[in-house]
């Protein structure tokens, strides 16, 4: 039986690693599991919430990135993601309806 890894606890997090949870919790409202995660390595979260920050800089609107974030996830089948991207996209203003038609690349 393989072993199953443990997530990180934000709370239980120090220095950097604990000021980059905290600016996962300000973003969501909560840390997401697949931050908990990735947050075994300090350098892994460091460059995930790295590329966040970089798309926040994006010309592309939030409410588009997360219709896209939602077809690749329809398209890569990952349940967990659809779920999280359309909990971010009621976040930056898509309505039930936008959410429902993203994944199959309707508007």
């Amino acid at each position: 039986m393989a072993a199953r890894m443990e997530m990180s606890a934000p709370a239980n997090a120090t220095g950097a690693a604990r000021d980059l949870f905290d600016a996962v919790d300000v973003r969501f409202g909560a840390v997401p599991n697949v931050f908990r995660m990735v947050g075994i390595s300090e350098a892994a979260l460091a460059a995930v919430v790295g590329i966040q920050a970089g798309m926040d800089r994006s010309t592309l609107p939030a409410a588009l990135r997360e219709q896209i974030a939602l077809v690749v996830s329809e398209t890569n089948g990952c349940q967990y993601c659809l779920s999280a991207h359309a909990a971010i996209g009621r976040l930056v203003g898509l309505d039930r309806e936008a959410i429902t038609a993203a994944p199959d690349g309707r508007d």
